[in-house]
């Protein structure tokens, strides 16, 4: 009840949300829960990005006296592929000797120094280390990511922070998306071997969020597995294993990763705000959907009235999981008369926007009715002739008018 609708959370509200007593229409149903609206999309498609020399595999030679410092050129061959299936052969560190363990691990730490001059700085970049972790080979990897300076690490997850984060660098995520997808190894026992770090970037890189790397919230393992493999909710604040309940229906069981709890089958994003009209749900199967997202595709629309008489008809949202009509007009009000006294001017003229898109196309009385009172207080906001805490009475006050005797009150004024 103190979050508003458009707070800003960098994680999506979880399960244990407020379950409000059902209003209107509701029967205690779970109408009565207000959800967010939020984003957050994984960008996987089957663009080919170049790959580069491994950051991993060791300095390249230079010759001073010849060269002035400078590196040989290299050919065409030295442009190593990244993705899984054409690296070259690498013997497994268990059967190298003990010389050779140490060279590696002394050309790993001249990469990461970024001391030399040329290609070998070059190649210290955060995102080609990013580019090894995402190719390599788990156990190869698990090995040399132990080897790494922490500094390292940490900037090479903040590069990836960064590149989840900025729009103009969405090529370069989806590029390390595909090496994920193309690659066959990774498998949940194979995945159960990655040391934590490694295992945190591949879940970042893989979902699209930087919440994974960002340090504040660390997942066990196991939930981490789970949820690289969409086995597990990728919302850190829901976290249900997948499909939610053991639901079956169509939606849920032809989409991975789709969580009904916090994901909306429009646009599947999750959300970050709560105690909102943004976000519908379905009475029957708790499938959840953005209110913008549900006009767009006419799921929010006019239907047969489920319990008023017979022949007149409600605004109700068609449930894409279940094709159930769930009415709105209670699930509104409920929002406002619990939530609404708590909101800024900012969160109100928002939320009463929202319904008025809602109710727009209303056939009924009271569909009217409310998209009529919303359009006028948000016009009386908008030009500052009425104040947000009278508007938010005049809203209520409307909710709690038995409709009977508000449409007789409108016939006799008339």
């Amino acid at each position: 009840m103190t979050r508003n609708s458009t707070e800003n959370y960098e994680y999506s509200v979880g399960r244990d949300d407020q379950i409000w007593c059902g209003g209107e229409g509701t029967n205690g149903s779970v109408h009565s829960r207000f959800r967010p609206i939020g984003d957050g999309i994984v960008a996987l498609n089957n663009n080919n990005h170049g790959g580069g020399g491994s950051v991993m595999q060791g300095n390249r030679a230079t010759n001073k006296d010849s060269c002035n410092n400078s590196l040989y050129k290299t050919t065409s061959s030295d442009n190593l592929s990244f993705f899984p299936s054409e690296l070259p052969a690498r013997p497994r560190l268990d059967a190298c000797s003990g010389d050779s363990r140490r060279r590696d691990s002394e050309n790993l730490r001249g990469l990461e120094s970024g001391d030399g001059e040329g290609r070998a700085k070059k190649l210290s970049r955060p995102g080609r280390i990013l580019r090894e972790i995402v190719s390599q080979t788990i156990p190869v990897m698990a090995q040399n990511i132990q080897e790494v300076a922490e500094e390292t690490l940490e900037s090479t997850k903040e590069y990836l922070k960064n590149l989840i984060a900025m729009p103009e660098k969405r090529d370069e995520l989806v590029g390390l998306q595909n090496l994920l997808e193309r690659r066959s190894d990774l498998t949940k026992e194979t995945l159960l071997k990655c040391q934590k770090d490694q295992l945190e970037i591949l879940v970042a890189v893989k979902m699209g969020h930087g919440s994974f790397v960002s340090g504040k919230v660390r997942l066990p393992t196991n939930e981490l597995v789970e949820i690289f493999l969409f086995l597990r909710c990728r919302n850190l604040n829901c976290k249900n294993i997948l499909p939610v309940d053991d639901c079956d229906c169509k939606f849920c069981s032809g989409n991975k990763g789709f969580c009904s709890s916090c994901m909306c089958p429009v646009c599947m994003n999750f959300d970050c705000a709560s105690n909102t009209c943004s976000w519908v749900g379905c009475d029957v199967c708790s499938h959840w959907c953005h209110a913008a997202c549900g006009i767009q595709r006419n799921l929010i629309r006019p239907g047969p009235s489920l319990k008023g008489p017979s022949g007149t008809s409600e605004m109700q949202f068609h449930c894409i999981g279940c094709n159930h009509a769930s009415e709105m007009f209670g699930f509104v009000k409920d929002v406002f008369v619990c939530c609404a006294k708590d909101w800024g001017l900012e969160t109100l003229i928002k939320e009463l926007d929202c319904v008025a898109k809602i109710f727009k196309g209303s056939q009924d009385f009271k569909g009217k009715e409310l998209n009529t009172k919303a359009e006028d207080l948000l016009s009386k906001l908008e030009r500052n002739m009425l104040s947000s805490k009278d508007a938010c009475n005049a809203i209520i006050q409307f909710f709690n008018c038995k409709f009977s005797d508000y449409e007789l009150l409108l016939f006799l004024c008339n």
